[in-house]
């Protein structure tokens, strides 16, 4: 907290510390802008500090720069005279400065398969830089599908083989058993009229012939016996 001249704090962001002890506000109206790589951090504006001799306000810029391994971190002076004149430079290098993670800087990856089981680890993607956000989970280890599933799915297989040789079976089981009713059915009907045919043949043909001879009316007398003289 900085206090001015009669000790009382003063509401500002940035404060300079005077030769006599007490300081002045170097900008409380705070502005932001993201720096040409957004991922790289941001410039934060302090305006509307107290004024310099001049009259002109005090500014301080301040620098925020992605940097995951400083931890929060601390402002330092980009220069150490005022240029120009009232302007103050600072850069800070934190964690705080990169963005946030988000669901989609999250890849899974799965280890290979070893005596049953895997594991399950989370990362962030090659190239993302971030802090906060989306907290990578704690892996885990879990049962590798193709173990357990390579033998049912195996099961299944020949399983569903012999249902489908059972059903095709059955299927020209039954076919053949219609085709051999019907085949016995046609000989049946095809005999019955091949008879019928023989018999209206043979009555047929004694029509045409008429009706027989007396045998006893064509035959002659047999001759009589000589007078004895």
């Amino acid at each position: 907290t900085c206090f001015d001249y009669y000790g009382r704090p003063i509401p500002t962001f940035a404060c300079q510390v005077t030769g006599h002890g007490y300081s002045v506000d170097a900008g409380h109206a705070l502005a932001y802008n993201p720096l040409p790589d957004p991922r790289g951090g941001l410039a934060i504006t302090y305006d509307h500090g107290d004024k310099c001799g001049d009259g002109t306000p005090r500014k301080t810029y301040l620098t925020m720069r992605c940097d995951l391994d400083a931890g929060v971190g601390y402002p330092e002076p980009m220069a150490r005279t005022e240029d120009p004149a009232c302007n103050y430079h600072f850069q800070w290098f934190s964690q705080h400065a990169c963005p946030l993670c988000l669901e989609s800087d999250v890849v899974t990856v799965k280890t290979k398969c070893s005596g049953g089981k895997r594991t399950v680890i989370e990362e962030y993607k090659s190239g993302v830089v971030c802090h906060g956000g989306r907290v990578l989970a704690p892996s885990r280890s879990e049962q590798c599908p193709n173990d357990i599933g390579a033998p049912i799915g195996a099961i299944i297989g020949v399983a569903a083989a012999f249902a489908i040789i059972a059903i095709i079976a059955i299927v020209l089981w039954r076919y053949n058993r219609r085709l051999k009713y019907r085949y016995n059915l046609l000989r049946d009907q095809n005999e019955d009229a091949r008879l019928s045919d023989l018999t209206r043949t043979a009555m047929q043909d004694d029509e045409d012939e008429g009706p027989a001879p007396d045998t006893q009316s064509a035959v002659p007398p047999p001759p009589s016996a000589p007078e004895p003289e």
